[in-house]
């Protein structure tokens, strides 16, 4: 869905930018672990952003997305990196489309944060 939204939006002109905060499925090309979703998004409407900027957490143990990532990997999810790359999006682009793991109020850590 993400990706069709990005087409749309992308083939009105009108200045849009992908986010997926938590991927849960992973890829290497080239040499380069991506996020499967996001390289799906980018491929199928043209979307050009580097991979920090739209993926900015990499928790490449994840399996599932109702499991918290830092049970996997003993750290928490730094929720400032997350608010920076949101912050960098609006101020470049006027529409944001963002992905979230798993659904509804999943947890992102012990201070409250919600997805």
């Amino acid at each position: 869905m993400s990706a069709g939204l990005m087409h749309l939006l992308l083939a009105e002109k009108h200045p849009s930018a992908y986010l997926n905060r938590l991927p849960a499925a992973w890829v290497v090309i080239n040499g380069v672990t991506e996020s499967i979703d996001s390289v799906f998004v980018r491929t199928a409407s043209g979307f050009i952003e580097e991979r920090k900027n739209i993926t900015p957490i990499c928790f490449l143990k994840m399996r599932w997305h109702r499991i918290w990532p830092r049970v996997w990997n003993k750290s928490p999810i730094d929720i400032d990196l997350i608010k920076d790359r949101l912050q960098y999006l609006k101020g470049r682009y006027e529409w944001i489309i963002a992905e979230g793991a798993g659904g509804l109020a999943v947890p992102l850590n012990d201070e409250g944060y919600m997805q």
